[in-house]
């Protein structure tokens, strides 16, 4: 075997070993790096085998948050007035609108933006009197689906199949007898950096 021969394999295997890693990193960066759109959900739910379970009289809710504060900022938030203008971090940083707790009331649906295949999920389930239900910490795995769906009262009740599809139905489903329709600005569907 001639040396000319023995250096072509040994690029050939050089780049076909470069295509492989920087195939791989993309698709780390890609999984890791994926920014998803979620719905929390707290409208009523009724399982497969006829069960009805109605929506929360009250939640506070918090996504990617250590605490469930309706005024405490996380540390890791950086106010609006201080984002740069231009950034040179090739990597998404989390979405400020997740900065503190949001209260949902019954058959309320927000919406949130979450980067990466998991998030964290805190909730505090309250009762028509305002008392505490108990509070709900769940890791939630998106995984590699563009959209999704939470649904609070099953978590709540730890009914299987908290994580939904995205609906494409979002304004145009039906309302269920408890719910009444929805009229005007209550169809849209309130983001929490609106919040």
């Amino acid at each position: 075997m001639s040396e000319q021969t023995t250096s072509a394999k040994r690029q050939t295997l050089v780049v076909a070993g470069l295509i492989c890693v920087l195939t791989l990193v993309s698709f780390l960066l890609f999984y890791y790096g994926r920014q998803h759109k979620v719905i929390i959900d707290n409208r009523s739910v009724e399982t497969a085998d006829g069960q009805s379970y109605r929506s929360l009289a009250g939640a506070l809710v918090a996504v990617n948050h250590d605490s469930l504060s309706r005024d405490e900022v996380s540390a890791t938030a950086v106010p609006p007035a201080q984002r740069p203008v231009i950034s040179f971090k090739f990597w998404p940083s989390p979405d400020q609108s997740t900065a503190k707790a949001v209260e949902m009331m019954p058959r309320e649906r927000i919406q949130v933006k979450v980067v990466g295949p998991k998030f964290n999920l805190k909730a505090e389930a309250f009762d028509n009197m305002g008392d505490s239900l108990g509070v709900m910490d769940v890791d939630v795995k998106v995984g590699a689906r563009r959209d999704a769906m939470v649904r609070l009262v099953k978590i709540h009740k730890n009914l299987p199949g908290y994580l939904e599809e995205f609906p494409n139905d979002t304004i145009n489903r039906q309302p269920t007898d408890e719910e009444q329709p929805p009229t005007g600005d209550e169809m849209a569907i309130p983001s929490m950096g609106d919040m």
